[in-house]
């Protein structure tokens, strides 16, 4: 089940943060003025897939206030078996490959079997080969009325310009904190307020990690993170490649540190810019990496992001940090 009925909200009343995209997409939902093709774009944890979901059963809804939560069909989304709704995501370490794109689109040319329209979601879209993107545009630039297309990454730059051209692009970004401590009180209630406060300094508001941090699964990533950083700063690949191997067997915990790098890295970016905006919540942040300059920090958050959508492509936790490790000294100017 996506979602734990008693914590739902009518209307998407319940997604934490995003004002603008959320009533964007709720006005859409009401009026039912959903475009064939919608992207959300957020580093993990921001409720990318929690809010495909939503959309989803708000289009198979029967009820006002979509999703409503208690039509059949809400029932069916949350409990995954809406026959109009299919999932498509990588799985065991392979990217989405242009077979499954293929059965997709013709599966796309059936007529709904209960819903108005039949709802396909593509998470992690950027894990789709060449292949398989160009295979995808091919239904997106002449699509069946009843199609909707509900695709999720990390990144843009990891989905080919021509998808995203016929796509409603929409970021996702880390709720302020009241929106950020509400949310994680609902979906952990029994938590004591000071640990919230302190998975929030940590994690920058990033609900997701709020929730490994208050289920202690975040420690290590944190740590590794925080190495890296310090050996990214320092232009020492060969200690940014001896600490990668402590922890690259660990598939889970690779993209983990990584994702954390990734926010350590904003925190950098933004003293660049002079905002003194902490997203990770650390104080200890390297100086030295402010003095990278802002387009090369750019530049290592584009190559940790793509690695982190493109996770299902890479079973191989080492080749993918050395690979990374290549790219973000190359980003440096090493």
């Amino acid at each position: 089940m996506w979602r734990d009925l008693k914590s739902f909200e009518p209307g998407l009343a319940g997604f934490a943060g995003n004002r603008r995209a959320v009533s964007s997409l709720r006005k859409m939902l009401t009026e039912n003025l959903l475009p064939h093709a919608i992207l959300l774009e957020g580093e993990p944890g921001t409720g990318k897939k929690t809010l495909a979901r939503l959309i989803a059963a708000g289009t198979v809804c029967t009820g006002n206030n979509k999703p409503c939560g208690v039509c059949a069909g809400c029932v069916k989304a949350a409990a995954d078996n809406h026959p109009d709704i299919t999932v498509t995501q990588a799985e065991h370490g392979k990217g989405i490959g242009v077979d499954e794109i293929r059965r997709l689109r013709q599966d796309a040319f059936v007529l709904p079997n209960e819903a108005a329209r039949r709802v396909y979601m593509i998470f992690e879209a950027g894990s789709m080969t060449e292949q398989a993107q160009n295979a995808l545009l091919k239904i997106l630039e002449e699509p069946p009325a009843p199609a909707l297309f509900l695709l999720t990454c990390t990144a843009r730059s990891s989905v080919l310009p021509t998808v995203l051209s016929r796509a409603a692009v929409f970021s996702l970004h880390p709720p302020v904190k009241e929106e950020a401590r509400a949310a994680v009180l609902k979906l952990r209630p029994n938590s004591a307020a000071r640990d919230i406060d302190a998975a929030y300094e940590s994690s920058g508001g990033n609900i997701g990690r709020m929730l490994e941090a208050l289920d202690g699964s975040n420690d290590k990533s944190a740590e590794y993170a925080s190495q890296l950083l310090d050996a990214i700063t320092h232009l020492s690949e060969l200690e940014f490649l001896k600490l990668s191997a402590r922890f690259d067997r660990d598939r889970a915990l690779v993209f983990s540190v990584l994702e954390r790098l990734l926010l350590l890295l904003r925190d950098a970016a933004a003293i660049c810019a002079h905002s003194g905006v902490s997203l990770s919540g650390e104080r200890d942040i390297p100086a030295a990496a402010s003095k990278y300059g802002l387009s090369r920090l750019l530049s290592c958050m584009k190559a940790v992001e793509i690695a982190i959508d493109a996770r299902p492509a890479n079973p191989n936790g080492a080749l993918l940090l050395t690979r990374l490790s290549a790219e973000l000294y190359a980003a440096a100017g090493k």
